[in-house]
């Protein structure tokens, strides 16, 4: 009776996190950075992957300094606002190592405008929004 409790715990949670993506960014958007492009791979069961010069940083499971980490996306509707907020999380000690909530805006159905605010100044709470553009590439 539990363990079936349990599966069904865990299978609405799923199919919810599946229907909490925005399904207008599922796919992969490049960055129109000119000295360094950047892919951002956003699949269906919210991980988010990213790729530059050849190598991949993100997903299902990957490996930093010896850290096994997972990095997730999930998307959310705030005050008419796109909000996108990314988790990485270390597998090992099932901790969040960071989360942070940005601002996504469709400037047409292939170009997006994702901004995180940033810190410049701890102490007197200043911060600027840091802004990357993207194309939907597939």
């Amino acid at each position: 009776m539990r363990m079936s409790f349990l599966f069904g715990l865990m299978f609405c949670l799923g199919i919810s996190s599946l229907f909490s993506q925005n399904a207008k960014l599922l796919g992969t958007w490049e960055s129109k950075d000119k000295d360094e492009p950047v892919q951002m791979i956003l699949d269906e069961r919210g991980f988010i992957t990213f790729r530059a010069s050849g190598q991949l940083m993100g997903g299902v499971g990957y490996n930093i300094d010896g850290e096994r980490l997972r990095m997730t996306y999930r998307t959310h509707q705030e005050d008419s606002k796109l909000k996108i907020t990314i988790t990485i999380r270390d597998l090992i000690k099932k901790r969040i190592l960071k989360r942070d909530t940005g601002t996504i805006v469709f400037t047409d159905p292939n170009n997006i405008q994702i901004c995180f605010k940033k810190t410049i100044q701890e102490s007197t709470n200043t911060f600027s929004n840091d802004c990357r553009y993207f194309l939907k590439i597939m």
